[in-house]
């Protein structure tokens, strides 16, 4: 096994083995947002952290997850008051 935690970012494999799991289970988590990673197009390789990917491992939020505001309150606080 390599270093990945010296590692910016994993790919899914990666990140995998890093947590002793399957890949297709990393890109479920990933899917179903219980672990946090990016993907740049809607087609491209998912890539995580492996902070992220030790704390989901672990069954904890990772920093970035506690530290992220979800879409509906993002947009909640946007609109214009009346």
């Amino acid at each position: 096994m390599s270093d990945y935690t010296q590692r910016r970012y994993l790919r899914v494999a990666e990140a995998a083995e890093l947590v002793n799991a399957r890949p297709e289970t990393v890109r479920i988590a990933l899917r179903s947002g219980a672990m946090h990673g990016t993907q740049r197009s809607k087609s491209g390789i998912r890539r995580v952290q492996p902070a992220c990917a030790m704390a989901w491992a672990e069954s904890v939020e990772c920093q970035h997850m506690s530290e992220l505001v979800s879409l509906e309150s993002y947009r909640k606080s946007k609109r214009p008051k009346r």
